[in-house]
């Protein structure tokens, strides 16, 4: 690495000067376990004598004092809260969530990119649910995602644990009481494509577990109950849950056997009619789990015109 020294910083950027001094350069990073350095044999040197202990403790700790990194750059509050997601299973240091809640207010001078992108990484952590409980106790959750509540995400970590399930930074912002695509999309600046992958899970908790499947796609409805539950309190090994994941993967496998060219070949006039005929013989299939085929749904059709 080229060794710096911090010469002006405003909290989002700093201005920097080379220099010879490991500690200098050391003591300009935010994290004591993120001031190692190795040379090319392997040889790790910890110019502060701190960050190998800390590794070894799982401890996120700040260097120097809390609050004078965090005004050197208002991420690290939330780089903070991510490394102890992934590492901190030794807990925090009350004095460093002190000196977060004190300077939280100057994550507003971040742009909402740098903040989508911490937040993804910090919920993919395999146990996120006690750094996000931190957030939440110092102020930082309600401001990086208004409304935002981490009661539901130790639930859905149990659960996910117990159907071997990967973690999913998005499952568990649902589970996070998000209820509007659009709004977490403005607050993290996700992208268009994991906009409709939110808003398809959240249209999949209003649904059916079978019908989800079929017309959210299987992954989005499982994802859409494993939230529910944790947000509902119910745990992995309930009948009712599994029950539903089995429905929800039934229906993402099916296909809608009966179209209007079906219906037009059976007589019907191309029409609004012809429409509503079509929807109510999809809600029907869907009513009986997929199995009536295109015959016995021509004959629902062709019994019920003049409904």
């Amino acid at each position: 690495t080229s060794l710096r020294r911090d010469v002006e910083t405003d909290g989002r950027r700093a201005v920097v000067a080379f220099t010879t001094d490991w500690g200098e350069d050391a003591m300009r990073r935010d994290f004591t376990m993120n001031a190692l350095y190795a040379d090319l044999s392997g040889k790790v040197f910890d110019p502060l004598g701190e960050g190998v202990a800390d590794i070894r403790a799982r401890r996120v700790r700040f260097i120097g004092e809390a609050e004078d990194r965090i005004r050197e750059d208002y991420l690290r509050i939330l780089r903070f809260f991510r490394f102890t997601a992934w590492y901190g299973e030794a807990g925090v240091q009350a004095e460093d969530v002190a000196a977060i809640a004190t300077l939280r207010e100057g994550l507003r001078k971040l742009a909402r990119e740098r903040i989508g992108h911490e937040m993804r990484k910090l919920l993919n952590a395999p146990r996120p649910a006690h750094a996000v409980e931190r957030m939440a106790e110092a102020g930082v959750l309600d401001i990086v995602l208004p409304g935002a509540r981490p009661d539901a995400l130790e639930r859905l970590e149990a659960i996910e644990a117990a159907l071997a399930e990967p973690p999913s930074w998005l499952r568990r912002l649902a589970a996070l009481g998000v209820e509007d695509a659009d709004a977490a999309g403005e607050a993290l600046r996700l992208s268009k494509a994991e906009i409709a992958a939110l808003a398809a899970l959240l249209r999949a908790r209003a649904l059916a577990p079978a019908e989800a499947g079929y017309r959210c796609g299987a992954a989005a409805a499982r994802d859409a109950l494993l939230s529910l539950a944790a947000l509902g309190g119910a745990g992995a090994g309930s009948e009712e849950l599994k029950n539903a994941l089995d429905a929800a993967e039934q229906g993402g496998g099916a296909a809608f056997p009966l179209t209007a060219k079906h219906l037009i070949a059976a007589g019907m006039a191309p029409g609004p009619d012809l429409g509503a005929a079509l929807e109510r013989a999809e809600q029907h299939w869907i009513g009986h789990n997929f199995t009536l085929d295109r015959a016995a749904l021509l004959r629902h059709v062709l019994s019920n015109k003049s409904q």
